[in-house]
């Protein structure tokens, strides 16, 4: 297994860019045991307010149904005012949008072969959509 230099990736991290770093902290979210996500967030949000109030996880073609009508309803659009140097930059909701599509196909990828190929296929072909 590699070994990372957390000095190392302490500089990294902070020579990339905002919306990067907002991927890796969502891929992080996923990866981080339940204790050391309480740890975590802990530090920057208050944690009674996000605790779990149902099922761990929803079935995969629930969520990305969720997805679909969440984006079609414009729940990630975010208004923000371009000018000529910020025209490159992405808004919030966007990167929460990229971040969210990226996870469920990610969920997609992780439920091929295992489980109900027909709603892995139709989950796909929703994010595709």
């Amino acid at each position: 297994m590699t070994r990372i230099d957390r000095e190392k990736l302490r500089v990294a991290v902070r020579r990339m860019g905002n919306e990067y770093i907002f991927y890796m902290l969502d891929d992080a979210i996923e990866l981080l045991p339940p204790s050391k996500l309480v740890k975590l967030a802990g530090r920057y949000l208050d944690v009674k307010s996000l605790q779990a109030s149902g099922p761990k996880h929803a079935g995969l073609l629930a969520e990305v149904k969720a997805f679909e009508k969440a984006s079609r309803a414009g729940d990630y659009y975010e208004s923000f005012a371009v000018n000529s140097k910020n025209y490159r930059e992405v808004s919030a909701g966007t990167r929460a949008w990229i971040a969210e599509c990226a996870r469920l196909f990610g969920r997609c990828v992780a439920a091929t072969g295992k489980g109900n190929p027909e709603e892995t296929c139709e989950a796909f072909e929703m994010l595709l959509a």
